[in-house]
């Protein structure tokens, strides 16, 4: 009896040290990266030709988007890109579409691009559409997925590996795409805190987000403002939020106004920020870069 008795609490002094363990870890976990979603779309409207007789037609899609998401995601590191729909929603999803349009002898066979936000709606992006098969040809790889995807992805490499069109993806799409819908105003340090880790998006100062916010006034109407953030770094000192994005205010406009800033800072912003709608954005984006397995801003 006396050696269950000495037995009885380390078990028990063991399984409550591992449950505040797993309760730790939960309550640390870390906030998701933002991540986009890319389609590759062959339908029976836009595409009906392949969509009717290319083999495994929707093996080809999926295969296509793996590829092409393989492809964005090292030129933009601040969001992950995904081929598949994972269980949070995407900043927004991207979609190559396979488009067969009029034209003499033959049709023209493209790749457009367009934007899927949480409303649903598809919207044509103003990014360079890829000629698949000119109108000059009818040797389409309908019958052999295999020649079609290498010769898809052929053609799309030619133009989406070239800087111009990435800063067009860039400035068309992933700037207009909100990466967070919350902040928090840190008075002490006058600074804004993103929740999102600073090592997952490696933000360097150089980079600038923009932060949109709105709330309903007792009149009945909407209080409205924007704050630009620069000087972005990661959050090291104590308390909340550490690792977290954070930026000081270069600028900010309530009510199209300029919002008056004494050293970068106006004590109504945690009553503007409480309860509002909130989205934060990323306008300009600089890579901090790994250095002795330190981080830092190149631009130091």
């Amino acid at each position: 009896m006396a050696a269950t008795s000495l037995i009885v609490p380390r078990f028990a002094v063991l399984a409550l040290g591992a449950a505040l363990l797993l309760g730790g870890a939960a309550r640390a976990a870390d906030p998701r990266k933002p991540h986009m979603e890319l389609v590759f779309e062959i339908s029976a409207t836009l595409a009906p030709t392949f969509r009717r007789l290319l083999p495994e037609v929707d093996k080809a899609q999926a295969n296509l988007a793996q590829m092409l998401a393989a492809e964005f995601a090292p030129r933009h590191r601040f969001t992950d890109w995904a081929s598949t729909p994972q269980a949070v929603a995407p900043m927004g999803q991207l979609i190559a579409r396979l488009v067969e349009t009029d034209a003499r002898p033959f049709p023209r066979v493209q790749v457009k691009w367009f934007i899927k936000t949480a409303s649903g709606f598809a919207e044509e992006l103003p990014l360079q559409a890829v000629e698949i098969y000119s109108p000059t040809t009818n040797l389409w790889d309908t019958g052999n997925r295999q020649k079609f995807e290498s010769r898809v992805y052929g053609e799309i490499l030619k133009v989406i590996q070239v800087q111009g069109f990435q800063e067009a993806t860039f400035r068309e799409v992933l700037s207009k795409l909100p990466i967070a819908t919350s902040v928090t105003p840190v008075e002490s340090d006058k600074v804004i805190l993103v929740p999102l880790m600073w090592r997952q998006l490696r933000l360097g100062q150089d980079s600038e987000l923009l932060v949109q916010f709105s709330k309903p006034t007792p009149q009945g109407g909407q209080q409205k403002g924007s704050l630009t953030l620069s000087r972005i770094n990661e959050r090291s000192r104590s308390g909340d939020g550490i690792g977290y994005v954070q930026g000081g205010i270069r600028d900010g406009v309530l009510d199209a106004q300029a919002l008056p800033l004494n050293q970068q800072w106006n004590a109504a912003l945690p009553q503007l920020l409480d309860k509002a709608t909130i989205r934060c954005f990323i306008t300009a984006y600089k890579l901090a870069e790994y250095e002795d397995g330190l981080v830092r801003d190149p631009s130091q």
